[in-house]
């Protein structure tokens, strides 16, 4: 996952290859005011000094609130063992949110939200993760390895009021979350397993298994399901020779559709990736 770094910082240029990309993301196709969120990102390995660098930014629109923020991450790699590797990282984030009332759907007349607009002041916050694989060489896809991760986010919770000082206000509360999985090489390619916890105060938890099968420079492809009933299909294929010799592009898509009892109110979601990643020397 190209945006794995966002989650977990430990994450971040896992692999020898530098990346950018963009990824759009549309939930709920159909749905009025439905959220939407873009990210541009970029990842880099820096491996005479065992450690990597990121960068992300994002945009996301949910109905009458609209949130940008800019991310860095640093991951530091410690060799454990023979070919083991623990990579340890912290994440900065600076975040705004903004609130538009003309976009408030509500049916209490004379709501004092349809007539507020305001926007936060630029909030920073940090996230700490750990991350750790039993061979590194399995990101050159001929290795077979079992990986497991850990990362705390939002470590400082926040209040966003509006610029009224009203007893109006976004909680932007603690999270973390975990991964475990595994990765099974061969030579048409590697097949990953993995389980995804997501956990938010004071007691939201999510939890997702993944399959996800990639072909060296030609496709993926992946199938997850959540606790909360929303399942999802992705493929994708790389473009690789001519302009882009000394690397490849990855074009991707990814489908989700929940079958639980939110099905009426949730619906198609879409979301699509675009990134190019190069080896470094």
């Amino acid at each position: 996952d190209a945006l794995a770094f966002i989650h977990n910082p430990a994450m971040v240029a896992p692999g020898d290859y530098l990346e950018w990309g963009a990824v759009h993301r549309q939930q709920w196709i159909g749905f009025d005011g439905a959220p939407q969120t873009s990210f541009a990102y970029f990842q880099m390995p820096i491996t005479k000094l065992n450690m990597s660098v990121g960068a992300s930014l994002m945009h996301d629109v949910s109905g009458p609130i609209t949130e940008n923020d800019v991310r860095l991450s640093y991951s530091y790699k410690i060799q454990v063992g023979y070919n083991g590797q623990i990579s340890l990282g912290l994440q900065a984030r600076l975040a705004q949110l903004q609130f538009d009332g003309d976009n408030v759907v509500t049916g209490v007349t004379g709501d004092p939200l349809l007539s507020s607009t305001w926007s936060s002041q630029l909030t920073p916050n940090f996230s700490f993760g750990a991350f750790y694989t039993s061979d590194v060489r399995m990101y050159g896809y001929y290795r077979t390895a079992f990986f497991a991760g850990v990362a705390v986010n939002e470590m400082f919770p926040n209040k966003y009021l509006n610029k009224d000082n009203l007893e109006r206000f976004v909680n932007r509360t603690i999270g973390a979350n975990a991964i475990l999985g595994a990765r099974f090489a061969s030579e048409a390619g590697f097949l990953e397993p993995s389980l995804w916890v997501q956990y938010a105060a004071p007691n939201l938890i999510n939890t997702t298994v993944n399959v996800f099968f990639e072909s060296e420079e030609r496709f993926w492809s992946g199938l997850s399901f959540s606790s909360d009933y929303t399942i999802r299909f992705q493929g994708g294929f790389y473009i690789t020779g001519g302009v882009f010799d000394e690397g490849y592009l990855r074009l991707g898509v990814m489908g989700s559709y929940n079958v639980g009892s939110l099905t009426a109110q949730k619906g198609i979601g879409m979301e699509f990736i675009l990134g190019y990643r190069f080896y470094m020397d």
